[in-house]
This record gives structure tokens, sequence and C-alpha cells, in this order.
């Protein structure tokens, strides 16, 4: 099970830089120490090749919580 740490340490960031972009992201991750989903660990990989996939990531739940919550008012 990877960390956000133990990822980080792979990867060219730091665990707090590592944790403060999946939450930019709008992750639910609470530490450094957290355990990642596969998901998660392949963001971040993707983030540290390319760091405009977090805006990506970020805009594209943007817009699914805008549709849900419209989906929502016409109820």
């Amino acid at each position: 099970m990877q960390t956000v740490a133990s990822l980080a340490e792979r990867l060219d960031m730091t665990a707090q830089e590592a944790l403060e972009k999946l939450r930019f992201m709008m992750m639910d991750v609470e530490s450094v120490d957290s355990v990642l989903t596969d998901d998660q660990c392949d963001l971040l990989i993707d983030v540290d090749d390319d760091p405009t996939v977090a805006e990506r990531v970020r805009q594209k739940r943007l817009d699914d919580e805008e549709k849900a919550r419209k989906r929502t008012e016409r109820l």
C-alpha cells in the first residue's frame, strides 16, 4: 500500500507537495501518511510528469459538481 509520503519519495516532490496537489485536485486525503488509492497514485505520477494535469482534474471535478447541483435543483 502506497502512502502519500512513500510515493512522493519516488517522485520529484516532497510529501507535503504531493499532499497539496492531491487536495488541489479535490481528493480527500488526511495526511502524508494516508494510504492512496490506485487512481490517486496514477494521478500523482501523471502530475509529476505534466503539472497541467492537476488543473484539468480539478476543473473536471468542479464541472461534475456543478452538473450534479443543477440536477438536484431541478428536482
